[in-house]
This record gives structure tokens, C-alpha cells and sequence, in this order.
């Protein structure tokens, strides 16, 4: 997350538009190697612990969330961020609470929270 912070302008100019970026003298090639690799490492760790299905949800679902609800970049990792956590803590309520499987649990949960999003983001527009 620091090395997220750390480059969050050029981040944001490379996702705008890479060839101005490029113009710009931002090293694109270098962002995008830096976010791919901490992507990988982040799967392959994690996927060790708690698998596939949760991952690739967690993955997905949270910046959908922050997609469909945010007005900028900054609110769009804000929210897909809190929609993750939110996401973990109600799939492990759930899972304590019902004696449930926690990684579906927690898949669901986020479920929960896009469509939630999806209805809220339609009123919105």
C-alpha cells in the first residue's frame, strides 16, 4: 500500500491516458510492471491461505463496488477498500453466526454489497 501512495499521481496520469503519461516522462512501463507484480504476489500468497473462489471475489467485487458509487479515483479505492473490510467482517459474522464456511460467506457478503451498490448507483445517475 506505501508503494500504492507512494506513486499515486503517476498511477492516475498513466490510467487517464498512457501516452501522455508516456510524454509526460512517467515511466509506464515501470508502473505497470510495479502494479502486475504486486497483483501476482498478492494472488500467490493469498491463495495459499484461503483460495481461489475468495480471492478472485475480493479481487473484483470491491472496485466494482467503488466503481459504481464513487465520483473520483481517490473515492473509487475509498470505497472499494471499505467494501472489502466490510466485506470480510460481515462474511465472517455470518459464518460465526450460522456455523457457515467462511470463504463463501464472505463471497456472499460482497454479493450483497454490489448489489447493493448497483441499486444505490442507479438511483444515483
Amino acid at each position: 500500500s506505501m508503494l500504492l501512495i507512494w506513486q499515486w499521481k503517476p498511477l492516475l496520469r498513466v490510467m487517464a491516458h498512457e501516452e501522455i503519461a508516456r510524454v509526460d516522462g512517467i515511466p509506464v512501463e515501470r508502473l505497470q510492471l510495479m502494479m502486475t507484480v504486486l497483483i501476482a504476489v498478492t494472488v500467490a500468497l493469498a491463495l495459499q491461505v484461503v483460495g481461489m473462489l475468495l480471492i478472485t471475489a475480493l479481487l473484483v467485487i470491491p472496485p466494482l463496488v467503488g466503481r459504481l458509487l464513487a465520483n473520483t479515483p481517490k473515492q473509487m479505492v475509498c470505497i472499494a477498500t471499505a467494501a472489502g473490510v466490510s466485506a470480510g467482517v460481515l462474511g465472517i459474522g455470518i459464518s460465526y453466526q450460522y456455523n457457515l464456511a467462511t470463504g463463501p460467506s464472505i463471497v456472499l457478503a460482497a454479493l450483497a454489497l454490489f448489489l447493493a451498490a448497483f441499486v444505490a448507483g442507479s438511483f444515483k445517475r
